[in-house]
């Protein structure tokens, strides 16, 4: 049996490339890849070379810096 992939719109304004993210926390995408291999960012890849990371994940991240400063 063939399994299919669940089609995720890459332009979806509830996702956000690596390179948005970078830019958005004025950072590097190597600090971004650090994240992920701790577990603190996780990472949706829609294809080998697509990859993104979802808003709400983000936005959550984000509140818990706030609320720690």
């Amino acid at each position: 049996m063939i399994e299919q992939k669940q089609q995720i719109d890459v332009s979806s304004p509830t996702r956000i490339d690596r390179s948005g993210l970078a830019s958005r926390w004025a950072t590097s995408i190597a600090t971004l890849k650090r994240l992920e291999k701790k577990g603190v960012l996780k990472i949706h890849a829609i294809s080998e070379r697509v990859l993104r990371y979802n808003l709400e994940d983000i936005e959550r991240i984000e509140a818990e810096q706030e609320g720690g400063k």
